[in-house]
């Protein structure tokens, strides 16, 4: 089961949005039964070389709960060395047990995409990507919060990402998190989680007071979730692998 919990928009950017919340724990091979992925989005591209500019940027959470019974697969017991493994790990197709993103517009004929970068998206367009150098995991007893700073992106993927913002709340996008398996027996892998992103406003997140990392203040100081689009868990982009979330 998915849902986007919140958009949020700080004077600095958030570090772990579920710290303060909940007691940290060590990380162990117990799988969790919420995981809390959590897109950290800068609102300026960057330049090529150096650091990114202070930029406070937003957040996305997209919380995905574990079903039950686990059933026991290859792909299960990749999750369960994933969640006690030490993170980011080296980064590559021939890495066990790195993070990746499968991204697929839906409605990509239907956007206003400029004609230069539009090949370049229909080139990646459903296509996994690592993001396992730009994560970092807090563990908090039953629940796993991945961060994933987008900061980190090669400069040509953060400025298309940039380009595409003003269409995001005109986009339907789908998302599919999982765990890199390379050997045999880490196969088929299976998605983390699937959501369906439909009219994502990066703009329109909740305002918070922040301190880094973490959000400050009780957890009732921030309000109810702020939705920022509604989403539906489907299985369009690699109905090949199985989702365990």
């Amino acid at each position: 089961m998915a849902r986007v919990l919140a958009g949020f928009e700080a004077p600095c950017q958030l570090g772990s949005c579920l710290q303060g919340l909940y007691p940290e724990t060590s990380c162990s091979g117990a799988l969790p039964k919420v995981i809390v992925i959590h897109f950290q989005l800068p609102f300026q591209p960057g330049p090529i070389y150096g650091s990114h500019p202070e930029d406070s940027g937003c957040s996305v959470l997209i919380l995905f709960q574990l079903k039950e019974p686990v059933v026991e697969s290859p792909a299960v017991l990749l999750l369960q060395r994933f969640v006690a493994d030490a993170h980011p790990k080296r980064e590559g197709f021939g890495v066990s047990g790195a993070l990746k993103v499968v991204g697929l517009l839906e409605n990509l004929d239907d956007l206003n995409i400029p004609s230069a970068v539009r090949p370049v998206v229909r080139r990646f367009n459903g296509k996994p990507v690592l993001i396992e150098k730009e994560s970092r995991h807090y563990r908090y007893g039953d629940a796993l919060e991945i961060t994933v700073d987008v900061r980190g992106f090669n400069p040509v993927a953060r400025q298309l990402l940039y380009q595409l913002r003003g269409q995001l709340p005109k986009s339907i996008m789908q998302l599919g998190i999982l765990v890199q398996g390379v050997e045999e027996f880490e196969l088929p892998e299976g998605f983390l989680g699937l959501a369906r992103l439909d009219g994502l406003d990066l703009v329109a997140g909740r305002a918070v007071s922040a301190s880094s990392p973490g959000l400050s203040g009780p957890p009732h100081a921030f309000g109810p979730p702020h939705a920022v689009g509604p989403l539906r868990r489907v299985c369009g982009c690699c109905r090949r692998k199985k989702a365990l979330l």
